[in-house]
């Protein structure tokens, strides 16, 4: 039988990432769109999870595509394509090949970093995609949350210990005097027992206008500043965000994830917007991201 396309991918672990991500939503099926844009060839991803809690759009640069078509979609299983792809940060070295022949598409992985290339092959059936995509058309948001991903990872494994299935974050700021503000972002867990942790730093101004703050205990002020005196404070100031997400998919997200930070936008009863650049580029200005968009609960602490 004829091919009737074939896509390659050089950086392995960036496909493997998107299939992590559609997988961690809960997706049964993922379509995949494959287009040209400015002269660049593109796969892409808009799809929900049955539930439409979880959205996941992603855009990543094709570096060889052979096809009639300009522009064609397919459909596969998410655990096909979590057993088929590998994926993993440590995969730069690892060229992918998707092929379609008939019905049924052939993932090839080639080991690039040995001599003699190691070939491995999965053969997957096409499916009908079922489920209708639902429009993102994207939410004005003024914070910027920067998130530990290590230190949240460590909270959730809590969250499993305590039977917490819910984690509420909530974001505090508080001018310290005309040049800087103090935030505060609390990350809540309620089960057996309560569980809250708290990161006080202060804040940034990111370039798209927004406010930066961090989840995160690494951040260096400047020596010549002097630390606020009374950061208790803080806790008294009405949240600028209190939203409450299922821990179970902000888990399944964060422990594919390959660095130690990850960026997400926040704004009070909208989704929570996870930003990751699928080729170690800055996700502002990369056409290779992916998005995981989460909506929050009805459950509150």
């Amino acid at each position: 039988m004829t091919t009737k396309w074939r896509l390659a991918f050089s950086n392995c672990s960036a496909f493997g990432m998107v299939v992590a991500a559609t997988h961690a939503s809960g997706m049964q099926n993922v379509e995949f769109k494959v287009s040209r844009e400015e002269g660049v060839n593109y796969i892409s991803v808009n799809g929900r999870d049955l539930a439409s809690t979880v959205i996941v759009r992603a855009s990543l640069r094709i570096d060889e595509l052979r096809s009639a078509e300009e522009t064609f979609t397919f459909c596969l299983n998410c655990s096909d394509l979590m057993i088929a792809v590998p994926h993993g940060s440590s995969l730069q070295h690892q060229r992918l090949v998707m092929e379609c022949v008939g019905d049924e598409v052939i993932i090839k992985t080639e080991d690039t970093d040995v001599k003699n290339t190691v070939e491995t092959r999965y053969t997957l059936p096409l499916y009908e995609n079922d489920v209708p995509l639902m429009v993102f058309e994207g939410f004005d948001y003024d914070i910027l949350l920067e998130v530990d991903v290590v230190k949240m990872r460590s909270l959730l494994a809590v969250a499993h210990k305590v039977k917490s299935e819910h984690v509420t974050v909530t974001v505090q700021l508080m001018q310290v005097d005309e040049t800087r503000t103090l935030s505060s972002v609390k990350m809540s867990l309620q089960g057996k027992m309560g569980v809250q942790r708290v990161y006080r730093n202060e804040t940034q101004m990111g370039e798209d206008g927004s406010t930066v703050v961090r989840a995160a205990g690494d951040f260096m002020i400047d020596e010549d500043m002097e630390p606020a005196k009374d950061t208790s404070a803080i806790d008294s100031v009405e949240p600028v965000f209190h939203n409450t997400f299922a821990t179970s998919k902000m888990e399944s997200f964060l422990k594919v994830l390959p660095g130690s930070m990850v960026a997400a936008h926040v704004s009070q009863d909208k989704p929570i917007v996870f930003h990751v650049p699928l080729l170690g580029e800055d996700w502002e200005e990369s056409k290779s991201n992916l998005k995981f968009i989460m909506a929050p609960t009805m459950e509150g602490i």
